[in-house]
């Protein structure tokens, strides 16, 4: 595991711990975040809500980079992916329709977290590649 990846679950735990809400900046935006960082918690994700709050997240942490896959079964809006690697920005797949459950949504490269928001949230607010994303 990365010196930065080591880092930024440590801050993820220190703001739960704290027992406020945990925030992520990315790039020049706050979002409010749930952490899904065990299997159980990363299997279900948002599957079966109804909504997602105008600014806010579910954050998916990995032990290793990898090219894991997302898809939208049980889902009930459209989200935005943004993929992460070392506290940065890497892709953006935005507006992953929830119709079709069976797509599986990869990113191009290994990232070593995941932070899933409403679809059109990351254009809105200027989201970019390269931008930092870091859990405040």
């Amino acid at each position: 595991m990365s010196k930065i990846a080591i880092v930024f679950i440590s801050l993820v735990f220190m703001a739960v711990s704290c027992n406020r809400v945990p925030t992520m900046s990315v790039g020049n935006e706050r979002v409010e975040i749930e952490i899904a960082q065990t299997p159980d918690a990363r299997n279900q994700g948002l599957s079966g809500r109804e909504s997602l709050g105008e600014n806010s997240g579910m954050l998916f942490i990995f032990e290793s980079p990898d090219a894991y896959g997302f898809w939208m079964k049980d889902m009930k809006f459209p989200l935005d992916f943004i993929w992460i690697k070392d506290g940065k920005v890497i892709e953006i797949t935005p507006n992953v329709g929830f119709r079709d459950q069976t797509t599986i949504y990869t990113p191009k490269s290994a990232v070593d977290s995941v932070l899933e928001v409403n679809a059109g949230w990351a254009s809105k607010n200027g989201i970019k590649v390269g931008d930092q994303a870091i859990v405040d």
